[in-house]
């Protein structure tokens, strides 16, 4: 799951969409691709309709703006390609007959979750950006991740805390301390690429472990 592609998973499932034309699914699958490589502000209209291998009216006669490209295209298939992404992850977990210990859970969860970020960085940028400028965009998200990690995780963490291998701490905290130490470690990544990443990555495993226990 830490090499899942999403711009690939991203192309698949736009294939699926019996909604979108040939022509709609090639425009949406070139932004997505431009904006990961040179950003949103940076692509143009002809970029997109030159790498999608039509003319610039027809990126227009479907998609009004690039805003609205990003907005009523790309989100909705982003949004479906980040639940497929997170239930592939969550079912090498739960569908396991033996209940992992808490460092081993620990192990999976950070180390998957960091690797996949770094193997995806410049397409999450773009689900990102959508996230700080529309707000309802941003409690879909929210609510998805929340509601599946929740029904996903919870057992986990109730077998965990029934063995004394966890705290009484609410499962709410446990998710937010684990994805916290998640984005921490990607951006001191981002930030200083010298330091080791595995290393970074053992070293959020203990503290999160510590913190749990």
């Amino acid at each position: 799951m830490a090499g899942t592609n999403l711009i690939a998973l991203f192309k698949q499932l736009s294939a699926k969409d019996d909604v979108l034309s040939s022509k709609q699914q090639a425009v949406l699958n070139a932004s997505l691709l431009l904006f990961s490589e040179k950003g949103f502000d940076q692509t143009s209209t002809k970029d997109i309709a030159s790498a999608a291998g039509v003319s610039e009216g027809t990126v227009y006669k479907h998609f009004k703006t690039k805003n609205q490209l990003l907005v009523k295209g790309i989100t909705p298939v982003l949004e479906n390609v980040f639940q497929s992404a997170v239930h592939e992850f969550l079912s090498q977990i739960t569908l396991s007959d033996k209940i992992p210990t808490l460092h081993e859970i620990l192990t999976l969860v950070i180390s998957n979750r960091v690797h996949f970020i770094q193997n995806n960085l410049p397409a999450i940028k773009v689900a990102l950006v959508q996230v700080l400028v529309d707000k309802k965009f941003a409690e879909q998200v929210i609510h998805h991740f929340s509601t599946a990690i929740v029904e996903e995780v919870e057992p986990l963490l109730s077998i965990l805390r029934e063995r004394g291998e966890i705290c009484n701490i609410s499962d709410f905290q446990a998710i937010k301390l684990i994805s916290s130490t998640i984005i921490s470690i990607v951006v001191g990544y981002q930030i200083n690429s010298h330091v080791s990443l595995e290393d970074a990555i053992s070293e959020g495993i203990v503290v999160v472990e510590k913190a749990l226990k």
